[in-house]
């Protein structure tokens, strides 16, 4: 498949969701997260905005062709940006305590959309490359709509159903 027949889909969705509203912490939210230690939250908030910067960056770089760029940029948010090189042993049991089950879950699938993202872009497969992003993208719209609703009300709003609820009526594309 060339790159123009998954390019502009892509780019459509992107505009209709509107990729600035990508990856913040909310603090006002009452969430797990705003119980956290200050310099936990702090290191969370840095994280999220390092994500932030790599979905612009994916989507910079996917449009130009770039996909040893789109290979480097998924394997740093593989990776973490800052969480999994920065939190002190006892940062990361405080994260493994108090934060939800499902919100961890949601992160997991993020960086596995991340790893999967990064091997299809090493591997050339400018098609799957849109379906991975638009993944990574779905677990971050789901878990604000979860966690962080009051940043994010245009999702009330909108009346979005994140993945898990589609996985549980049998939706799937």
């Amino acid at each position: 498949m060339k790159l123009t027949q998954t390019l502009f889909p892509f780019l459509r969705t992107l505009s209709a969701i509107g990729l600035a509203s990508f990856m913040a912490v909310d603090a006002r939210a009452g969430s797990a997260v705003e119980q956290l230690n200050p310099a936990t939250r702090a290191l969370l908030g840095q994280e999220m905005r390092a994500l932030e910067q790599g979905m612009h960056q994916l989507v910079s770089a996917y449009v130009a062709g770039d996909m040893v760029r789109v290979a480097q940029t998924a394997g740093q948010m593989k990776d973490g940006y800052i969480m999994r090189q920065q939190l002190t042993a006892a940062q990361r049991q405080e994260l493994t305590t108090s934060l939800p089950d499902e919100f961890k879950l949601r992160d997991q699938d993020f960086h596995r959309y991340a790893a999967m993202l990064q091997h299809v872009a090493e591997e050339k497969h400018t098609d799957l490359v849109s379906y991975y992003y638009l993944k990574m993208m779905d677990a971050c719209i789901g878990c604000h709509d979860r966690y962080a609703r009051s940043r994010f009300p245009a999702l009330i709003e909108d009346g979005h159903k994140d993945s898990q609820h589609q996985r549980s009526e049998g939706h799937h594309h």
